[in-house]
């Protein structure tokens, strides 16, 4: 347990969780090591009692009265913290084994749990306390843990994280850190980069629009079928909407889909028969193999580079080279940013009042003013500190750090794209926003309206 209370310290303040869960697993008997592997995938104890009955008793064995509780609990930030501090001081200090802790802690009355908290350090009894009150909270992706026990134990992340799946605690983390891999890992996805510009003839090029979902990998081999994500989940079971295509792949297939649920497309092959091919001919290759299930993701045709900018709306372009390998990167080639006039309706301070956290933005709608941007980004700091100073003075309602302004500074912004927004009251956002410049000769009455972003081309 005091190995788990420093694990779990160091997980907050990790930037990158791998590395202390990694020093863990080397460090702890197996046991234990499955045992946290258990938890930090959402497997706990059943609740052994409420936090209050703990509280009761911690209160009657230290002979407290209920008001100086609360008062501790206030300056400890918790019940539970307060109860780890509370008990004495452990002498001689022991130490209390992760694995089986959901048989001592099953069945176990409030002064039962006391008896498990005395011989631990108040870190280690604050974890306990959370495991048996049912409060423990912390999780880890299953990529991260895969990851974690491939670095400590050094077998083949993609078939832990593949074994995981299917892992129970009563297994042990044998069988989860064998040597032998897998041939069913993901592949690596291929690169995203910025487009450099246009090279070449734009026939030479293939263009499609942004996929509006994550990519996924379909792979086939050896009669069985996965579906992995980008960010390295396993999702098999999870998207069954993907298994009549999974079913139908020829063995030895790896198939890139991009879409949000309900509009998947075809992206690549690339494994399988014609994965060697360009990626034009892949392209075509994945009408036949997608057929009645999926589409190929639509291609853009341009004679040139102008009428393919032509193209270049909403969320921009994505380019690969028809001769692109499937390993190669696409480019992303962005949508031309666009430029609106604003009002400033409403700015945020920063804490201590002097500074701006947030500007925000609106245009006109009929006789009122809707937000549709929040963003300090492209204004100097000296104009940012002249501004503060006129919101200071000139603010006509408070709200917190917010401050309501008369709507009389106009701004030109500029902006990625006008994104749907259902929940705020413009019914769309302005994305990637940035202030171009000030417009001090400007009147309230020139604000742009919002039908000028629902216009096309908005």
């Amino acid at each position: 347990m005091i190995r788990l209370a420093a694990l779990l310290a160091a997980l907050e303040t990790a930037a990158d969780p791998v590395p202390p869960l990694a020093r863990y697993l080397r460090a702890a008997p197996p046991p234990d090591a499955a045992a946290a592997i258990a938890l930090l995938l959402g497997t706990r104890p059943r609740r052994t009692l409420t936090p209050a009955a703990l509280r009761a008793a911690a209160c009657r064995q230290a002979g407290i009265p209920d008001w100086l509780f609360d008062d501790s609990a206030a300056v400890a930030g918790s019940v539970a913290e307060a109860i780890a501090n509370l008990l004495p001081w452990p002498d001689p200090q022991g130490e209390l084994p992760l694995a089986g802790l959901a048989d001592r802690l099953a069945g176990a009355d409030a002064d039962g749990v006391l008896a498990l908290l005395a011989p631990l350090p108040p870190p280690a009894r604050l974890v306990l306390i959370r495991l048996a009150t049912g409060t423990f909270r912390t999780t880890l992706p299953a990529p991260v843990i895969a990851r974690a026990l491939a670095d400590a134990f050094g077998a083949d992340p993609a078939a832990i994280q593949l074994r995981l799946a299917g892992w129970r605690l009563s297994d042990g983390i044998a069988p989860l850190t064998s040597a032998q891999s897998t041939p069913h890992g993901p592949r690596a996805f291929a690169a995203l980069r910025p487009f450099a510009g246009p090279t070449g003839a734009a026939a030479g090029w293939l263009a499609i629009r942004p996929p509006g979902g994550p990519r996924l990998h379909l792979i086939r081999r050896d009669g069985q079928g996965q579906i992995w994500a980008e960010d390295g989940h396993l999702l098999t079971d999870t998207r069954p909407d993907l298994h009549p295509l999974l079913h139908r792949l020829p063995d030895a297939t790896v198939l890139e889909l991009a879409g949000p649920p309900g509009a998947v497309q075809a992206l690549d092959l690339l494994d399988g028969q014609g994965a060697d091919a360009p990626y034009a001919r892949r392209h075509d290759r994945l009408s036949q193999i997608c057929a009645g299930l999926l589409a190929p993701v639509p291609r853009i045709a341009a004679p040139d580079w102008p009428a393919l900018d032509h193209h270049r709306t909403a969320s921009g372009l994505w380019l690969r080279p028809g001769t692109a390998a499937p390993a190669d990167p696409w480019h992303h080639w962005p949508a031309p940013l666009r430029r609106i006039d604003a009002v400033l309706v409403h700015a945020e301070l920063s804490p201590g009042g002097q500074g701006i956290a947030a500007l925000t933005f609106a245009l006109r709608a009929g006789n009122a003013l809707v937000p549709v941007a929040r963003t300090t980004d492209g204004l100097p700091p000296e104009d940012l500190a002249d501004l503060a100073r006129w919101i200071r003075a000139h603010a006509t309602a408070r709200f917190g750090p917010v401050r309501e302004l008369p709507p009389v500074r106009l701004f030109r912004l500029a902006y990625q794209s006008a994104e749907p927004a259902p929940r705020r009251k413009a019914g769309l956002w302005l994305a990637d926003a940035r202030i171009l410049h000030p417009l001090p000769d400007h009147r309230p009455d020139q604000i742009a309206t919002l039908d000028s972003l629902r216009g096309p081309g908005a």
